[in-house]
């Protein structure tokens, strides 16, 4: 499967995502990401791996979860520019990852 940056082809482009994560099970991981990808994204993304990273204290495995995503050519012209965001978004935002 050939893989081509869309600022050089024009077509769309896979990106590798890597997210690490921590969780308890280590038998059967799956069981507790699953369910944060499904919070987060809506889904599990075919083809997604889990692997271990490593043991960082008992019952506290930390994980990389691993998967592509396609995104289509964006077409300059077609550009609407940044995206806008509510009034005070980005502020709530880092107020609600403090607060965890």
């Amino acid at each position: 499967q050939e893989r081509r940056s869309a600022l050089f082809s024009g077509s769309a482009v896979e990106l590798a995502v890597h997210c690490y994560c921590f969780a308890r099970e280590k038998e059967r991981p799956e069981g507790e990401i699953h369910p944060r990808l499904m919070a987060a994204l809506g889904c599990v993304p075919d083809g997604t791996q889990i692997r271990e990273v490593r043991d960082v204290a008992p019952k506290k495995n930390m994980y990389c979860v691993e998967f592509f995503v396609m995104l289509a050519a964006a077409n300059p012209s077609e550009s609407k520019g940044p995206v806008d965001r509510p009034e005070g978004a980005e502020e709530e935002a880092k107020r609600q990852k403090t607060q965890h």
